[in-house]
């Protein structure tokens, strides 16, 4: 079925080079591109057919479109386009040359420093009430995103 292909994939717009999307909402991303996922196929109504999309951003989660397969075509090409890696990756820049060896061996009194505990200080104060985080007025949802677990957690044995 249609609606199976195309359901929860990634699609990315510029409101600049849409005309079906309304300048006046999409007026702070201006020629940037906004990601969206297709979140259903209407079937009843005059939007019938047509696929529906949310954003990623919550700023703009209340502006709902309806578009039709083309177009999410077309949609899902910029979003393959954007994520397309065409430079090295950070963490290819980041890795160590396996050939740069370092001596253990060698002891320098110097280098040696004394450890210092210091209590932590952020920079930025973050929100502690449920009024301040609901005040906050853009923040990217990832569905999929993951993070991965601290190594230096203690573990049980039965997992």
């Amino acid at each position: 079925m249609l609606q199976d292909v195309y359901e929860s994939k990634l699609v990315a717009f510029s409101p600049d080079k849409e005309p079906w999307m309304k300048s006046k909402v999409y007026m702070p991303i201006g020629t940037a591109y906004i990601i969206g996922r297709v979140y259903r196929l209407v079937k009843k109504g005059k939007k019938a057919n047509l696929f529906q999309i949310r954003w990623l951003d919550s700023q703009f989660q209340s502006a709902v479109e309806h578009i039709s397969v083309g177009v999410m075509q077309l949609g899902i090409k910029n979003y393959i386009v954007l994520t397309r890696v065409k430079k090295p990756d950070w963490r290819l820049l980041v890795r160590p040359d396996p050939t740069d060896e370092i001596d253990f061996d060698f002891e320098d009194s110097d280098s040696e420093e004394e450890e210092v505990l210091e209590p932590f200080d952020p920079t930025e104060a973050l929100p502690t009430s449920l009024a301040e985080v609901e005040a906050i007025r853009s923040m990217r949802f990832i569905p999929s995103g993951e993070v991965e677990e601290p190594s230096y957690l203690y573990q049980h044995r039965d997992g």
